[in-house]
């Protein structure tokens, strides 16, 4: 059976959730409040009772690590709770308290437990460029989560929205966010630290094409490093890749294959293959310049 996510967002004074009949699928209903732990108990099992009416396969909530506690964990999970996306803003205490928040990293580790212990999945959101937070700081972040072995790692770029305390700090010229370029650096960095942890599942949040950039870099890195590799000349190569990938891989208006070309003087070639997990590829030497000055 395929599984089917469904995204629903309710508030305190509106918790009717409506669910299309979706036949032969797994239903995983994702309720996307920042925080469903901020309804009182009450509130939560009058969401959650709608589900028993229908077919759905698991639930899927946000918590802060904070309002993570054994007894809420226990009563939400027999509503089918499966899975929890645990925001940890960052792992340094003084980030942490610098805007507004209220836990540290002792809770962060005692949140994680509580979860698995109860045979939770855990997905862990974190934060980048949060006021104060350099390079150094971000990595630290993303080495202390993954060591808590979350399914998947989502990633946020701060910006002077992020929360109250944060827009006070941007408003009194104390904060000034990331830039596109530095952001889209500073993922790159995190990410590969979070893959070389053994993260198989990362995201980034989408926020005004940060993504896009992102993953688009990342692959030109490593479609060049992939080339550096060779022993010889490279000058036209045939790269299969998950139809899903082929986009990022050309880059915005095909700039990646453009790059290639002015900087490398390599010609690529692409071509879907589904069978080639999503992330990876397979990488083909047509030509290389001997060949290529054989030819002329």
């Amino acid at each position: 059976m395929e599984k089917i996510v469904i995204p629903v967002t309710v508030s305190k004074n509106k918790t009717k959730i409506n669910v299309e009949k979706f036949k032969d699928e797994k239903i995983i209903l994702d309720i996307q409040n920042e925080d469903f732990s901020t309804f009182d108990i009450e509130k939560q099992e009058e969401v959650l009772k709608q589900t028993e009416q229908r077919d759905i396969y698991e639930i899927r909530i946000t918590l802060n690590t904070n309002s993570v506690n054994k007894q809420n964990i226990k009563k939400l999970k027999r509503y089918k709770l499966r899975e929890v996306n645990l925001l940890v803003d960052s792992t340094n205490d003084y980030i942490l308290r610098n805007i507004g928040l209220n836990y540290d990293f002792n809770e962060i580790k005692k949140a994680s437990k509580i979860i698995k212990h109860n045979f939770i999945k855990m997905n862990i959101i974190t934060v980048i460029g949060l006021p104060e937070a350099t390079l150094a700081d971000d990595l630290n972040t993303i080495k202390q989560i993954s060591k808590l072995k979350p399914k998947e790692i989502i990633i946020i770029a701060c910006d002077e929205k992020y929360n109250n305390k944060v827009n006070e700090l941007y408003n009194s010229n104390e904060y000034e966010p990331l830039s596109a370029i530095q952001i889209t650096e500073r993922l790159k960095e995190v990410i590969a630290v979070a893959e070389k942890a053994g993260i198989k599942n990362i995201k980034i949040e989408e926020r005004n094409n940060i993504k896009n950039n992102v993953l688009e870099s990342i692959w030109y890195d490593r479609i060049v490093e992939k080339i550096k590799s060779y022993n010889v000349k490279v000058k036209e190569v045939k790269i299969e890749a998950n139809p899903k990938d082929i986009e990022n891989i050309k880059g915005k208006e095909e700039s990646n294959l453009i790059k290639l070309n002015d900087t490398y003087d390599v010609e690529l070639k692409l071509e879907e293959n589904a069978k080639i997990k999503e992330g990876q590829l397979k990488m083909q030497i047509l030509k290389t310049y001997t060949d290529f000055l054989e030819e002329k």
